[in-house]
């Protein structure tokens, strides 16, 4: 018995954050099997998802092992069949209730209960209380973890809105490109899927298409907007949305060097693009995703100067001038994305 508790302690108090669920049922079904138990309990109160049970016949009826419960009278008590005990008693039990206590103050309840006659010895009764500590000291620390997680999950849902709200600052002054950020952002993401570029780069390219045009919300509407073709002046005012979306960027301390692939998303292999020209070698992968990304968007949708070209002219683009403007493997894994795989916007 001694050896079987101390296996069940051991794997309880090693489990990682993401097995201790797993372990804590196991250990359960372990402990009843030795206990020859018909029903064990673990609740933590006020914490409905941390409930655990194990019966030993299942879809049986559940007994209530806490219904009648005076959480006041278990501080440093125990329950055995329904009266509260200061100690062990060598008795027939049928119904064991222990306190699980956190660092202050009482965290949960543990019950066991049988249906067959149980004559419990001193040594298992130590046993099964000092397991019980256990749970109590998994648990503590499970329900400190889940609300690390939770925070976690929230700070990422509220940093999420603001990629989206700063995303659709352009559309206020650009209505006529609504959507194109989140729809480039997911055709980047997939072809940094494609290949196999790791969650990082995926992720990173994602949040950079989906703020590579910030710097436009700078720009004038009647330039943005304009039907015809652009002069000389309007054009350069244009090329300065990478810089100017680089300026507002980098002064948000990104795990990511989103500042830097928006900065560089307009710039092609050959050297040609702008604001700095740079070559292929010089430019980021993630920038170069972006660049074809923006570039099928762009031409398949469209655009107050021209109508929608379609995904065909799209294509056509980047094969044309792919090794020249655009980089030759991102346009084999975009190509293939579509022709193979048929990605969707």
């Amino acid at each position: 018995m001694k050896l079987v508790c101390d296996r069940i302690k051991n794997n309880l108090l090693s489990a990682s954050f993401a097995e201790l669920n797993n372990v804590i049922e196991d250990s359960l079904a372990e402990l009843g099997q030795i206990l020859n138990a018909s029903q064990i309990n673990i609740d933590l109160l006020e914490q409905q998802a941390h409930q655990y049970r194990w019966m030993r016949i299942e879809d049986k009826k559940e007994y209530p092992m806490f219904d009648d419960v005076n959480i006041t009278d278990l501080e440093d008590r125990i329950l055995i069949n329904g009266e509260v005990a200061d100690e062990y008693k060598d008795d027939v039990i049928v119904d064991l209730v222990f306190p699980l206590r956190g660092k202050n103050c009482l965290i949960g309840l543990a019950g066991f209960h049988w249906t067959a006659e149980n004559k419990m010895v001193k040594e298992v009764f130590d046993q099964v209380e000092q397991i019980c500590q256990t749970f109590a000291l998994v648990l503590a620390r499970k329900v400190k973890e889940d609300r690390a997680l939770s925070d976690s999950i929230q700070m990422e849902k509220i940093f999420m809105q603001t990629i989206e709200a700063f995303s659709s600052i352009v559309e206020i002054s650009d209505p006529y490109t609504s959507g194109h950020q989140s729809r480039t952002g997911e055709l980047a993401k997939a072809i940094a899927k494609k290949m196999e570029l790791g969650y990082d780069v995926e992720h990173s390219v994602y949040l950079a298409s989906l703020l590579h045009d910030l710097g436009k919300f700078y720009i004038p509407a009647q330039i943005l907007n304009k039907p015809g073709k652009l002069t000389e002046i309007e054009y350069s005012l244009i090329k300065t949305h990478p810089s100017l979306g680089h300026q507002i960027l980098k002064k948000i301390d990104f795990p990511w060097p989103i500042a830097e692939i928006v900065l560089q998303h307009h710039e092609k292999i050959n050297g040609s693009g702008y604001p700095y020209g740079l070559i292929g070698k010089d430019i980021m992968i993630e920038a170069k995703i972006l660049c074809v990304a923006d570039v099928i968007e762009s031409i398949s949708s469209h655009r107050p100067y021209r109508p929608a070209l379609g995904l065909d002219s799209a294509l056509f683009e980047i094969k044309e001038k792919q090794g020249t403007l655009y980089d030759v493997d991102v346009v084999d894994a975009t190509l293939e994305l579509f022709t193979k795989d048929k990605f969707q916007f």
